[in-house]
C-alpha cells in the first residue's frame, strides 16, 4: 500500500495528476482517489484475475450447494466505481489539479508562499517543521498562512 501512495504523491508532483483545491479542498481525499484509482487499474489487469464469475460452478463440483452459493456471492455489491463514477471522479481530480496549479501560480509574485503551499503539498503542515523545511522563524510561517488564507480566498472567487 505504502508504494502506491508513494506512486499517487509522485503522479502529483510530476504534474501527471493535478490536484484542484475548488474541487477537492481535502488532499487527503484527492490522493485518496488516485490510490483507489491506481488499485482498480491493477484488479483488472489479466493476470490479476484469478478466477471469472463464469467459471465458478464448474470448478465447485463437489460442493452440494454451489448454485446457492455462487448466487448469493455473485449478488454482493462491488465497491468499485462503475464506468460513470470513474468519469467523474476523473473529472473532480483534472478539476483539483488545475485549481492547485492555478493557485500556485497565483503566488508567483510571492516566492515565499510558494514554498510554503509546497511543503503542504508534501504534508508538511506544523508550522515549525515548515519553518525548519524554509529555514525562518515560526512566526512567519503563521504570517504566511494568514496570507496563505486571504489569497486563497481571493483566488477563489476569481475561479
Amino acid at each position: 500500500m505504502v508504494d502506491l501512495v508513494n506512486l499517487a504523491i509522485e503522479k502529483v508532483l510530476s504534474g501527471k495528476r493535478q490536484w484542484d483545491v475548488c474541487a477537492c479542498p481535502d488532499f487527503f481525499l484527492f490522493l485518496r482517489g488516485i490510490v483507489d484509482s491506481d488499485l482498480n487499474h491493477l484488479a483488472e489487469k489479466p493476470e490479476n484475475k484469478l478466477v471469472m464469475a463464469d467459471t465458478l460452478p464448474s470448478q465447485l463440483t463437489d460442493c452440494d450447494d454451489c448454485e446457492q452459493e455462487i448466487s448469493i456471492i455473485l449478488m454482493v455489491p462491488s465497491d468499485t466505481p462503475n464506468p460513470e463514477e470513474m468519469l467523474l471522479l476523473k473529472e473532480d481530480e483534472v478539476r483539483c489539479e488545475k485549481f492547485y496549479w492555478g493557485f500556485y501560480e497565483s503566488l508567483a509574485d510571492k516566492p515565499f508562499l510558494q514554498k510554503v503551499v509546497e511543503c503542504i503539498w508534501d504534508e508538511v503542515e506544523k508550522p515549525a517543521e515548515i519553518a525548519e523545511r524554509v529555514n525562518v522563524p515560526v512566526g512567519e510561517i503563521y504570517n504566511a498562512r494568514k496570507q496563505l488564507q486571504r489569497r486563497l480566498d481571493e483566488y477563489r472567487k476569481t475561479n
